[in-house]
């Protein structure tokens, strides 16, 4: 249907009994109510236990309780696999809105096979920001982020430097309206020179200022296929349409010692024909990083 999702997956989390056997008999997901600027709601939710659907609820604010489960055994010491799904209706136009979901133990009612006993559940489960817009981009990664060292240390110096370059092979898909992107030159460019575009990495540990390793560099072409605008500063991606973009970031450090560096594409911009202007976080996923050297 037309500004409807149905069945958006919202959360995945595991239960694992210790000791023996154990059944589902109710657990509460607490489902974030739309934050945002586009017009929609949440209706039915869905608990899928692998990818069979054991229980349907409606989505309260106060708590989402999954009650009326199908049998739903948990084998002891056994990992099983649960997806919380969500129907999204009647979204309008606009910068889209944001819905969460989280569970945690004392929202976990478990029994034990004599009926009688109730097992206490412990931990908690946490999903994505997930954005939900009517028409625009969806990205995706052809690939693996790669990143390369090369030594650059000029000659008679005593201290090394390397170069690092990190690439991203981006895929935009175009879904329900044409969608426009910044070249480097443009005012509005698609990939930012900025740690805000780009976070750096060191020792596998927390995001550092990539300004504090040189310069930071972009490059990425006009994929081939799409309407050029502007003067080649920016580029039109028509309705539908899917192209994959080329990006790659330089750095250089210098006495540097042991450490390693990766990088993670944080954020990509775009704007409709109206030119309202956007900046879609992509991070939060996990597959935007490349590995360390």
């Amino acid at each position: 249907m037309s500004n409807n999702y149905l069945g958006l997956p919202i959360l995945v989390f595991d239960l694992n009994v210790t000791n023996g056997p154990a059944q589902l008999e109710g657990i509460t997901v607490n489902i974030s109510s739309p934050v945002g600027g586009s017009g929609g709601g949440l209706s039915t939710a869905y608990l899928y236990q692998g990818s069979t659907l054991v229980s349907t609820a409606t989505v309260q604010p106060s708590g989402t309780r999954f009650t009326n489960i199908t049998f739903a055994e948990i084998p002891g010491n056994v990992t099983i696999p649960f997806t919380v799904k969500v129907d999204v209706i009647g979204v309008t136009a606009g910068p889209g809105f944001t819905v969460s979901a989280s569970v945690f133990g004392p929202g976990i009612t478990l029994g034990a096979q004599d009926g009688k006993t109730q097992i206490l559940a412990e931990g908690a489960a946490n999903g994505n920001v997930i954005t939900v817009v009517s028409a625009g981009p969806v990205f995706s990664l052809a690939g693996s982020p790669t990143i390369q060292e090369v030594n650059v240390t000029p000659g008679g110096a005593m201290t090394p430097t390397f170069k690092y370059t990190a690439t991203f092979n981006v895929n935009v898909t175009a879904v329900g309206e044409d969608v426009n992107m910044g070249t480097t030159q443009s005012s509005w460019p698609a990939f930012w020179t900025s740690s805000s575009a780009l976070a750096i990495i060191v020792n596998g540990g927390g995001l550092a200022d990539a300004g504090t390793y040189g310069t930071l560099h972009v490059g990425y072409s006009i994929p081939n296929d799409v309407t050029v605008l502007s003067g080649a500063l920016n580029f039109q991606i028509a309705k539908n349409q899917t192209v994959t973009i080329p990006v790659t970031y330089t750095w250089t450090v210098t006495g540097g010692g042991a450490n390693t560096y990766s990088a993670e594409l944080q954020q990509i911009n775009w704007y409709e024909t109206n030119g309202t202007t956007y900046v879609d976080p992509v991070s939060d996923i996990g597959n935007w990083k490349t590995s360390s050297l």
